[in-house]
């Protein structure tokens, strides 16, 4: 009986051995299904910090641009005060010799 009890400690062996193996194989999808879960979460993670650094690339872009125009505004006002000011100057010298004119010709008139 001495084959038959080799022969059974060896299958004992072979199951034993299968038993390990499945284990270890279990052992080895659970860390990759953890590690996956892990490398998903640091993707998702980057996903949102590039998210969050592109939208505050925008809001700067749309302040600079914001404040440009804002600048712009000004000094197109600023220019639109200024051409108004020399347009009253300029009216106004001329009401005033136009003004001096017509004095001058009423009295050039009477005094004839």
């Amino acid at each position: 009986m001495k084959v038959g009890d080799d022969m059974q400690e060896a299958l004992e062996r072979i199951k034993q051995a299968e038993a390990k193996n499945e284990r270890a194989e279990e052992e080895m999808w659970s860390e990759l299904k953890e590690y996956e879960e892990e490398k998903n979460e640091q993707l998702k993670q980057i996903e949102r910090d590039k998210k969050e650094e592109r939208n505050q690339i925008l809001t700067e872009i749309q302040e600079e641009n914001q404040e440009q125009l804002h600048q712009q505004q000004l000094s197109l006002e600023q220019e639109v005060d200024e051409e108004d000011e020399n347009y009253k100057n300029a009216y106004q010298n001329k009401r005033t010799k136009i003004v001096e004119q017509i004095i001058e010709e009423v009295i050039q008139n009477n005094g004839r």
